[in-house]
């Protein structure tokens, strides 16, 4: 028989950050906290992510000592799709809300591009994983995806640079979490 009973879990999540641009820092520490109602094969919820990286600094007149900075935020609804196999459970992760890419910036001297910004707008998640049963309510995990900050744009307020604002684009950032998942 087909259970449609839905339980409510609680994952919490470690990991890292890469903004897949070689002028920047490789990776940042991500946090993220997500609540769901999981069924079956499949679960809706929300997530809170912060990327939680160096602010940055800038010396106009020693560029050799720039240091690269990398944060951001969001706050999304996800829809999940999960295998019924045990002992591992596979699945696939899609989200959409609204967050802001803080700060994106280059982590040596003038050469590189400058600092990047968002204004506050969609972002978009995509992600795979595995978890696995570690007791009968907790599960640990892994997981692999992307997210999509819109409307970035050059920091017309960083200093050293004179370059003028573009339009918006989309920075894309890839995601690894290491997970803790636990349900009542």
């Amino acid at each position: 028989m087909l259970s449609l009973i839905a339980t409510l879990a609680w994952e919490l999540s470690v990991g890292a950050a890469n903004p897949m641009r070689d002028y920047v820092p490789s990776w940042a520490p991500v946090l993220s906290l997500r609540a769901t109602v999981q069924w079956p094969t499949a679960a809706a919820g929300v997530r809170a992510l912060a990327i939680v990286g160096p602010e940055g600094y800038w010396d106009c007149d020693h560029p050799e000592r720039y240091e690269g900075g990398f944060q951001g935020w969001g706050l999304l609804a996800e829809g999940e799709l999960h295998a019924k196999t045990a002992p591992g459970q596979g699945f696939l992760r899609g989200a959409l809300g609204i967050g802001q890419l803080l700060h994106l910036s280059p982590d040596h001297g003038f050469s590189s591009p400058p600092a990047l910004v968002a204004s506050l707008g969609p972002v978009l998640r995509g992600s795979a994983g595995v978890r696995f049963a570690i007791a009968r309510e907790y599960r640990l995990g892994a997981e692999a995806g992307l997210l999509a900050f819109t409307g970035a744009d050059y920091d017309s307020t960083a200093p050293c640079y004179s370059q003028p604002a573009s339009p918006g684009s989309i920075v894309v950032v890839a995601l690894i979490l290491l997970t803790l998942e636990w349900s009542r």
